[in-house]
């Protein structure tokens, strides 16, 4: 199993005496495996199942990687996903608009507690996941919650419909892992 994530606690005092802002959350997050590890992840990620991520998934998976969605460190889990929908905030009560998730199609390929190889569009390895949960999504609910309206003229409630550009079963809502994380810094 590879260290799945780096965080950084940082003081609010701390920060305003370096001149700094605090993160957001307070802490920051940063899952980029070092350098000398990255050829073993990839070559680790040929053996797992794979998931290819949409454009909107590696969009997020990097601003998750690189800190840019602290406190976040994985894909929300259906708590937090719950939460955010329901209150616009995580479970620990940070202000959190948005639900950032990872929809798939199926979930033959996903066991509790094991591993799977996230590829880009040019099928590249770019992070491996541990499968912590496994839960369905209410599209309509999160449609009319999040964006106020189920209309998909919508842009977002029609990528929510659409899984973005991948194909998600439009009724009864994908299946979202729950995971940690991974990444091979390309």
């Amino acid at each position: 199993m590879h260290n799945l994530s780096t965080s950084l606690k940082v003081e609010p005092a701390a920060t305003r005496n370096a001149g700094l802002i605090a993160p957001f959350g307070g802490t920051l997050i940063d899952l980029y495996e070092k350098n000398e590890s990255v050829d073993d992840l990839r070559f680790h990620a040929t053996t797992l199942p794979r998931v290819r991520l949409t454009p909107r998934n590696s969009f997020d998976l990097e601003l998750i990687a690189n800190g840019a969605f602290s406190p976040l460190d994985r894909y929300m889990g259906r708590e937090d996903y719950s939460s955010v929908v329901e209150d616009m905030r995580l479970c620990s009560g940070v202000l959190f608009p948005i639900p950032i998730t990872l929809c798939v199609e199926h979930t033959r390929n996903f066991k509790l507690d094991s591993e799977v190889g996230l590829v880009d569009e040019r099928n590249e390895v770019v992070a491996v996941m541990s499968v912590d949960e496994i839960y369905e999504r209410d599209f309509e609910r999160e449609a009319r919650l999040v964006y106020g309206t189920i209309d998909t003229r919508h842009p977002k409630v029609t990528e929510l419909r659409k899984g973005g550009e991948r194909s998600v079963p439009p009724r009864g809502g994908g299946w979202v892992p729950g995971f940690s994380i991974a990444i091979a810094d390309c």
